[in-house]
Formats: structure tokens, C-alpha cells, sequence
């Protein structure tokens, strides 16, 4: 494929192999040698490269554990569930090695954990009637500061746990990483259990199980969100109130506008069969798009593409400004938000963000990666350690061992902005933000806590 990280639209073949290149796990040379080989624009091309060296790197890491080096092992298993799930990202469901490569992807990565210098848990959370798997990091004994985190629309929870459980083990804070319904390995586990809207319900199971733990402080406990995840977690945080702090990454106060905004004026306007008669013919030269379908069909429970256009209503937060009145994060990035001002209508959603940001009643900050800073794209795919120093340095000064650098801001309610996130926004959006940056900026400012 041709190779160019500048073209980092979201579901694309470069943000993808970006994205796999990114993880903690990864090793550049050996994940770039797997783009050199994969054909432009073809699946299985990709596929066949990534599950080949991951198969690789599995048998190495085999090899390793057998001749007692763990950990050599434990990286290798890292790295070979990373191609793992990526090999599967354009799959169809209907694609038996899907399901397969996935659990392969998931067990490399527990066996990973099992011989890691700080083991690490897997838990099964209770929910109803199932069991949501997860990843408990535990900071040592005593009560510590706990960070519940949770990915989005088709990242896994073992690539969460990379992006942020280890760090967050380092910086003193247990983590406990899981996923929910419509997640990979809560809907593999547990058939028929799809995305919901009130992802309170098990956010709130998750926190009821960290609370049996004896490491965790229920006075300290904070929850990250990404991608799709900065929606479920903000929605989590007005509901639960034993999320003592927030991060969304970044903050996505409903999904339908923003989700409907990016596909083509032609195609938006259409409803029912003509919108799935043309969704399938632009399905048939855009990879992403039939992903985008399929993934959805099976994550949130519809049987055709129109099924997007109403499915998503009922995910929103901007009835519930009042409820923000504890530390509250975003982070996004300069290269995100200029993707997304692709979309028709986003610059009117996103000032409606800032208006909500302003209108809520706590300590709120958002945080901008500028694009020289090389983490500007979702998710900070290329710099993903970064977006984790920020979040965790923002946590560790609301919450942690510097929580009194918090105490002005948590009792003014400050606003505080990212010194170039004003020039961002203008530069992206233009005049239709100034009205919610305005009401930011005339709000009690603060000291800025995520450095």
C-alpha cells in the first residue's frame, strides 16, 4: 500500500496501519513491512499480512516462553495480538476468521499479562444476566486512586489496556480496563448483548466491582473515554456520582449529528431503500464505508445501512449540563477536528459543545494536540503516550498525590482552555464557534492541570 500518515481519515487503510503502529506494543520496522506488502484498498490483502506475521510473532513468542525468557515472551504476545486485531479490521462478520483472530488476538494478550513484570488480572464484571470482561491493574497494596477506562465503537479492551493500564500502573493508580455491550469481547461473550445508550447501566456495574476490590479507594475513582467512549463515558459521568473526575477523548456530547455529518450531502438526505440502495453501491469502492455497515449491523443490533440514520437519537448528553459539576476533561486533537470539519453542520455542533462546556457547573478543560506536536489525529494515533502523560498529569492533580493544585478551579468552577485552542478552533471552524468560545472565555478561568 501506498504509505502516507498524512491521510489520517478515521477507517482508512493509513489511519488504520497508523493506528497499529501507534500501540505501545508495536515495533515500527516490522508493522511498516507489513503496509509495504498489503495491496491498495484490498482487504484481504490486508488481512493476509497482518494474521501471517502475527502467526509469526505468535510461534516466536511460544518459542520464547518454552525456553524460559518471559519477558521476551510477554512482548512478543503483545505485539502478535496487536496484528491480530488488526488483521481483522475490515472483516465481515460473516468471516469465520473474524471471531477467530479476534479470541487468538485476546488470549496473546492475556498470556502477555500472565508473564508480565506486574501481572495482570482478568476479571469478568457482573451485568445482569452476563459477564463484561476487563483487565484490572493494580497499583500495589493500600488505597489507591482507580481509573475505569472503556473504548468506542470497534476498539478492544486489550488495546485500551496498552493505550492507558500500564500507565496508569506507573504512575501509582490501578485501572481497571472492560468493555460493555456492543464491545468486542462483551458481545462475543455474551450473543445478543448490543450497544445502548445508557451506558451508565454498565459503567455503574463496573464501578460496583472495583469497589469489592481491596486496592481501590471508592472516594478516588475516575473513568477515561475513547473514541466512541468520549460519549459513553461523559453519559456514565452524569448519571454516576462516584465518578469522582472524567476524561473524554474527545468528548462527543451526542453521535448523530457529528456520525451523519461526514458521509456525502446526496447520501444523507436520503431515508430507507434509497439509502440502502446507495450506501451499497459507495460499500463497493470504499473499504471503510462496508466496514462501517457491517461492524455497525452486529455491534448495535440493525439489519440494514439505514438503520444508522435513527439508531443513533438517543445518544445524547446536551439535556445534562447540570449534571457536570465534578472535574471534567477533553482532549482532541488539530488534525481531528479538521477531518471532521469535512462534515456538513459540524461547525454548529461543535459550538453547540462549547456552549455546553461553558454551561456546565464544575471545573471543566479542554485540551488541544496542535499538529506539530505529532498526536494531533483521534485518539493521538502516533503519539498515544502523549495523550496518556496528559490525561494521567491532568488525574494526578485532581485526584492524586497533587489534588490540592485542583482546589481553586473544582470551587470557581473554572473553564480552563488550552492556550491554542482558541486559535484551532477558529482556524478550523471559523465564525460559527465564536459564539460558544466566547461564553468559554467569559467564564472563571483557571489554572490549566493537564500538562
Amino acid at each position: 500500500m501506498e504509505i502516507n500518515f498524512k491521510e489520517d481519515r478515521v477507517g482508512g487503510f493509513n489511519y488504520e496501519l497508523f493506528r497499529t503502529i501507534s500501540s505501545p506494543a508495536a515495533e515500527m520496522g516490522e508493522t511498516l513491512a507489513v503496509g509495504d506488502r498489503i495491496e491498495d484498498d484490498d482487504t484481504e490483502s490486508w488481512l493476509s499480512e497482518f494474521s501471517q506475521a502475527a502467526k509469526r510473532i505468535h510461534d516466536r513468542a511460544v518459542t520464547y516462553a518454552e525456553n524460559g525468557f518471559p519477558p521476551n515472551a510477554s512482548r512478543a504476545f503483545m505485539r502478535a495480538g496487536n496484528f491480530y486485531r488488526a488483521s481483522i479490521f475490515y472483516a465481515l462478520t460473516s468471516d469465520p476468521r473474524r471471531e477467530k483472530h479476534w479470541r487468538v488476538s485476546r488470549d496473546c494478550f492475556r498470556r502477555a499479562m500472565e508473564l508480565h513484570s506486574t501481572p495482570v488480572r482478568t476479571v469478568d464484571i457482573p451485568f445482569g444476566d452476563a459477564d463484561l470482561p476487563g483487565y484490572f491493574f493494580s497499583a500495589g497494596a493500600g488505597h489507591r486512586p482507580t481509573l475505569l477506562a472503556i473504548g468506542g465503537f470497534d476498539s478492544t479492551a486489550e488495546e485500551v489496556a496498552l493505550w492507558i493500564g500500564l500507565e496508569a500502573q506507573n504512575h501509582g493508580w490501578n485501572c481497571l480496563v472492560f468493555e460493555g455491550p456492543g464491545q468486542w469481547g462483551a458481545l462475543y461473550d455474551n450473543p445478543g448483548l448490543t450497544m445502548i445508550p445508557d451506558y451508565e447501566r454498565p459503567v455503574s456495574a463496573a464501578i460496583d466491582f472495583a469497589e469489592t476490590l481491596p486496592d481501590v479507594d471508592p472516594e478516588r475513582i475516575a473513568l477515561v473515554g475513547y473514541s466512541l467512549g468520549g460519549y459513553f463515558a461523559p453519559r456514565a459521568f452524569a448519571f454516576d456520582r462516584r465518578i469522582a473526575a472524567c476524561v473524554a477523548n474527545s468528548f462527543m456530547p451526542s453521535i448523530a449529528e457529528p456520525w451523519t455529518s461526514l458521509w456525502p450531502r446526496s447520501l444523507a438526505e436520503l431515508k430507507g431503500d434509497a439509502f440502502d440502495a446507495a450506501f451499497g453501491e459507495v460499500a463497493k469502492t470504499n473499504p471503510g464505508a462496508a466496514w462501517t455497515f457491517d461492524h455497525g449491523q452486529w455491534a448495535l443490533g440493525f439489519d440494514r445501512p439505514s438503520g444508522f440514520l435513527d439508531i443513533w437519537n438517543d445518544y445524547t448528553v446536551f439535556d445534562l449540563a447540570e449534571r457536570f459539576d465534578r472535574p471534567f476533561l477533553n482532549i482532541c486533537g488539530e488534525s481531528e477536528l479538521a477531518r471532521f470539519k469535512e462534515g456538513h453542520g459540524t461547525a454548529e455542533w461543535t459550538n453547540r459543545q462549547l456552549t455546553f462546556l461553558a454551561d456546565v457547573p464544575g471545573y471543566c478543560e479542554a485540551y488541544v494536540f496542535t499538529d506539530e506536536e505529532g498526536a494531533s489525529t483521534h485518539c493521538q494515533m502516533g503519539g498515544i503516550r502523549q495523550g496518556a502523560a496528559v490525561t494521567m498529569s491532568w488525574l494526578e492533580n485532581v485526584l492524586g498525590d497533587h489534588a490540592a493544585r485542583a482546589d481553586q478551579n473544582v470551587r470557581r468552577g473554572s473553564k480552563v482552555l488550552h492556550p491554542a485552542l482558541t486559535r484551532v478552533m477558529r482556524s478550523v471552524f471559523g465564525d460559527p464557534v465564536d459564539d460558544g468560545l466566547h461564553r468559554l472565555l467569559a467564564q472563571p478561568a483557571g489554572t490549566p492541570l493537564a500538562i
